[in-house]
């Protein structure tokens, strides 16, 4: 069965589910084995079709209870856009710096980028880095 196949059998199927007013239950559980069934064929644009249904919790339940998850497609959030931030302003005093604390500025930016950091957290880390500068 081909990716675009499957996307149309479940949209089908959901906006059948949505049009009858079956109840939230009922979606989820019949939503949930087509998912399974169809992932077990190879569907791997399942993506494609959460989108579509991503008003209705009932079916994103039924998408989550298969490890398929909404992103946000808006682009960044804003903890990204506060981290990427923090790691621009960092970056720009890394530009001409020359001691130790270059080395513990990337170390932060790293940690920053993996999550190991709150932006909060890393604030006060680079507050006490020295960066010397030529």
């Amino acid at each position: 069965m081909s990716w675009d196949n499957a996307n149309q059998i479940f949209d089908s199927a959901a906006e059948a589910m949505i049009n009858s007013g079956r109840t939230p239950e009922v979606k989820r559980k019949v939503l949930g084995h087509l998912i399974n069934l169809l992932q077990d064929c190879g569907w791997t644009t399942e993506a494609d079709s959460l989108e579509l249904v991503r008003d209705d919790p009932a079916i994103v339940a039924a998408f989550a209870d298969h490890d398929v998850h909404l992103h946000d497609d808006d682009g960044l959030t804003d903890s990204d856009s506060a981290v990427l931030a923090l790691i621009s302003e960092i970056a720009m005093q890394l530009e001409d710096a020359t001691d130790d604390g270059e080395y513990h500025a990337a170390v932060l930016i790293g940690h920053l980028a993996t999550g190991r950091r709150t932006v909060e957290e890393a604030r006060a880390e680079l507050a006490e880095i020295t960066l010397r500068h030529v």
